[in-house]
């Protein structure tokens, strides 16, 4: 899900034992050429290592991906409100 905000475009991604699919998908985003571009990325506690890998991208994409972990998996629904909250917030 992606919010356009006056200012700034955050893509909002759920995530659950992503950790194969999170790099590609990363690169893929960050290829175009939006500026004011960033992701929100809401981690259920993925037992693959999601987390460590959102970390190192966060790395690679300085200042540009926001990390929400959760504690248990609590479900997609709940997970786009919250990185909708947090978009807006930081819009």
């Amino acid at each position: 899900m992606t919010y356009i905000g006056t200012s700034k475009i955050s893509v909002i991604i759920p995530t659950y034992n992503e950790a194969g699919n999170l790099p590609i998908l990363v690169r893929k985003i960050f290829q175009q050429s939006i500026i004011n571009l960033s992701l929100v990325i809401i981690d259920d506690s993925s037992p693959d290592g999601t987390t460590k890998i959102i970390k190192k991208l966060s790395e690679e994409f300085p200042g540009k991906i926001e990390l929400i972990q959760r504690k248990k998996k609590l479900g997609l629904g709940s997970a786009y409100k919250l990185g909708y909250r947090k978009a807006i917030e930081s819009g």
